[in-house]
């Protein structure tokens, strides 16, 4: 039973690896004939009426990303901010309102230390002309 198990699984790994030489044709291998084209235009990314660069996305992506962790840190330290105001002398709700408001400047912190990073090793790395 076990070497019927073995002879199924590699048969199916040999079929399973020619079909793919099969069916793709040569052409479609290279991606020297194919032009995409954005059906809508991608915040952050200066649109030239030609389809953006990786680096133009990589870099839109990073932007988008640090936003939304100084946008989420900022409303989760409202949140403590608030927890602790209602925490009424509660020692455990006081602890857990600095523990919420530590960990978003913690949040915070690791982001905008990712950033300096990688500007200090190499400027070029933050720009879109990768």
């Amino acid at each position: 039973m076990k070497n019927k198990k073995k002879v199924f699984v590699s048969l199916f790994l040999i079929l399973l690896t020619f079909s793919f030489t099969l069916v793709l044709p040569k052409a479609s291998l290279s991606a020297s004939g194919y032009e995409y084209k954005l059906l809508e235009a991608i915040p952050g990314v200066a649109n030239k009426g030609t389809s953006p660069s990786f680096g133009e996305y990589a870099s839109a992506i990073y932007k988008f990303a640090l936003g939304m962790v100084g946008i989420s840190a900022l409303l989760m330290i409202s949140i403590g901010a608030f927890m602790y105001l209602t925490s009424a002398g509660n020692n455990a709700a006081m602890s857990n309102a600095k523990d919420v408001i530590t960990d978003a400047l913690i949040g915070l912190a690791l982001a905008l230390l990712a950033y300096i990073l990688l500007y200090t090793i190499n400027p070029n790395l933050l720009s879109p002309s990768i």
